[in-house]
């Protein structure tokens, strides 16, 4: 039984492992810890007809307590940078996210090297095609782009 117990923890990517609180990933990252914390665990929205709920856009290995991984500290970081940098809204992140897991099967887009953006919109350059995440998953012109 050992044995069987090693080759898990040997066979697991310890950049998937919990490792950091929210307190400390959130310095690491220098964002605000309730930013952080409804990135991770959602949050609850006022509606007209009642209370909807943000889902969360980065998934813990676990949820009591939440720990991060490193790989979340990265999906942290490349978040902030899309909104922060490439000004890319909270609504249009959360459609990219949602069609690329539901579309596309990819699990972790904000790990993903073929993340593009242009004009507040998220792409992703998929199979050579340029194909914009939204609801509707467009195919975009390369050239235009590029430019």
């Amino acid at each position: 039984m050992n044995t069987k117990r090693r080759r898990n923890v040997q066979d697991t990517d310890l950049r998937d492992q919990p490792a950091y609180t929210l307190a400390e990933s959130a310095r690491y990252l220098k964002l605000p810890a309730v930013t952080l914390r409804s990135w991770v665990g959602g949050r609850p929205y006022p509606k007209a007809e009642g209370v909807g709920r943000f889902q969360p856009l980065i998934h813990p290995p676990t949820r009591e307590p939440a720990l991060l991984s490193f790989w979340n500290l990265i999906e942290a970081h490349v978040l902030r940078s899309l909104r922060t940098e490439h000004g890319i809204a909270l609504r249009e992140l959360r459609k990219a996210i949602k069609f690329a897991e539901q579309t596309l099967q990819i699990e972790r887009l904000l790990l993903s090297k073929d993340l593009r953006t242009h004009a507040g919109s998220v792409f992703l350059d998929h199979y050579g095609k340029l194909i914009r995440l939204n609801a509707s998953g467009q195919l975009a012109m390369r050239q235009i782009f590029e430019e």
